[in-house]
């Protein structure tokens, strides 16, 4: 299985330019944290599993329902006409519906998102994780313990 570095080469984004990405955001906003060169790479490849139409799916098939979170949490529910006319608002930038990724990823910490990715093979082991991670509140020590057993 060629490496996250391999993997940007082929798609044709080479290390260079990577690293003069990180260099740039480092030089030109020393405020912002979290975009080292290897943060960049996890940042695509958590992009590249998580977008993909097979995760997709295997979330479709064994979760039909969303979660709903209790009443006092929700927010409240706007006019139509108000989301309408933020929608088209100039000043706000939406991503589009195709490229945003699954709610479930909220679950659990990027940290424990790495070490899913990173250690289980299929969709529905990486699903799995993510649930169990979140009922059960896990560290990552702990997850690395339970996806080893």
């Amino acid at each position: 299985m060629p490496s996250r570095e391999q993997n940007f080469l082929i798609e044709g984004l080479g290390s260079k330019v990577v690293s003069q990405l990180s260099e740039f955001i480092r030089s030109h906003h020393p405020e912002i944290k979290g975009y080292s060169r290897s943060s960049i790479y996890n940042m695509v490849m958590l992009y590249d599993e998580y977008s993909s139409s097979s995760f997709q799916s295997t979330v479709q098939k064994y979760l039909r329902s969303e979660f709903v979170q209790p009443v006092a949490g929700q927010l409240k529910a706007y006019p139509k006409e108000d989301i309408d006319s933020t929608i088209r608002s100039p000043s706000i930038i939406v991503q589009p519906l195709a490229t945003q990724l699954p709610k479930i990823l909220t679950y659990t910490t990027l940290t424990n998102l790495m070490e899913i990715t990173c250690r289980c093979q299929s969709d529905e082991e990486r699903l799995f994780y993510i649930l169990y991670a979140h009922k059960e509140q896990l560290t990552k020590r702990e997850l690395q313990r339970c996806i080893s057993n």
